[in-house]
This record gives C-alpha cells, sequence and structure tokens, in this order.
C-alpha cells in the first residue's frame, strides 16, 4: 500500500510559466501533450466490438443492454474501438454545459461514440496519472480555456499543445498510486456517511 510517507519530497519549487498552473517542483519540466498522447482513429469497422461503453459522472461504464433500445447494430461501426487505460473527453458544448464531468479513464475494451476524443497515452507515460491531471483540469474548469469554435468544442490539437509533466513514469504510478488510495478512502467514507443519514 502507498502511503504520503511513500511520495516524493521537493525541496522547492519555481514558476511554471502557465497562470493556471502556478508553482511546480525544481525537478519538474513541461513538455506538449503531443509527447504522451496519440489520437485514437480505430473504428469499429466489421463490428468487432459489441460491448458499448458511455461517460458517466466522471466514469467510463458498460452500457447496460436494455439501454440501447432504438440503435441499430450498424450504426455501432462508426464508434472508436476502447482499450483500457485509454482516455475519453466529451469535448463538445463546453459554452452551454459547465457542469458536466467530461473526462474519464477506460477500465474496460468495449467502443464509445465517436462524438468523443479517445487519448492513447504512450509507453513513458502513466495512464491514471494524466488521467488525474486532465480530472483536475476539468473540475476546477480549467479545461474550459482550452476549446475553441463558436460552441468552444474540444479537439485533439488542444491536447496535443496542452503542457504535461515531464517526470519519470515511476513517480508518475507513485502519485497515481496514491490518488487511488485516498479516493478509495474518500468513496468509503462517503458511503459510511450516507448509510448513517439513511438511518
Amino acid at each position: 500500500m502507498v502511503t504520503l510517507a511513500k511520495m516524493p519530497r521537493y525541496k522547492s519549487y519555481r514558476d511554471s510559466g502557465i497562470a493556471w498552473l502556478g508553482e511546480i517542483p525544481t525537478e519538474w519540466s513541461l513538455k506538449p501533450g503531443l509527447v504522451a498522447f496519440s489520437e485514437n482513429k480505430h473504428k469499429n469497422k466489421g463490428m468487432k466490438e459489441s460491448v458499448v461503453l458511455s461517460l458517466s459522472y466522471g466514469s467510463i461504464i458498460i452500457k447496460p443492454k436494455e439501454k440501447l433500445v432504438g440503435l441499430v447494430p450498424e450504426s455501432f461501426e462508426t464508434y472508436q474501438l476502447i482499450e483500457p487505460s485509454d482516455i475519453i473527453i466529451r469535448g463538445t458544448d463546453l459554452q452551454n454545459d459547465k457542469t458536466s464531468l467530461r473526462t474519464g479513464l477506460a477500465k474496460d475494451k468495449g467502443i464509445i461514440t465517436s462524438a468523443y476524443i479517445s487519448l492513447k497515452v504512450g509507453r513513458n507515460y502513466e495512464s491514471r496519472f494524466l488521467h488525474y491531471y486532465l480530472h483536475a483540469l476539468d473540475t476546477t474548469k480549467v479545461i474550459y480555456k482550452l476549446g475553441s469554435g463558436l460552441r468552444q468544442n474540444l479537439s485533439f490539437l488542444d491536447f496535443k499543445r496542452l503542457p504535461i509533466f515531464d517526470i519519470p513514469k515511476a513517480t508518475q504510478t507513485a502519485i497515481a498510486n496514491f490518488l487511488d488510495e485516498k479516493t478509495t478512502q474518500i468513496d468509503k467514507a462517503i458511503t459510511i456517511k450516507g448509510k448513517k443519514l439513511l438511518c
């Protein structure tokens, strides 16, 4: 189990040069997202996959078959093939919707609508770490500064240009493990509190 004591400690920080990012450890550097992300363009031609995924409240879930009523099976050929560790972004209509959670990390293999941006993560990067980073930009609404166009839509170009941390993968993994543990603790605490309120 990863604990706070095992997290890297940094003696000094410097200005990142990006207003919304603030200070970062002196040892860290920044690079454009194109070094970590590539765009998923694999379509479900020939109906290779039938498991339909959906972005719901910041999580990528398997959509129940009973909720697929009315969809023509052939339409799924235009969907994107998704692998575990892909990062999914709903990049449309930012101007009119500032409450939805727009990022999610895939844990299952399946397909998802091509209306979403699907990011594949390079082997030198930890997908969970990058997901937590994008999730933070989402919840703090920084992501809304990235979109363009009449409806302020996001595109892959925005993520190619996005500053990301250039740090060892082992450090990324340690941070992701720590955040996984803390998130699990928070979820458990919320569940316990909810049960107490129902009593």
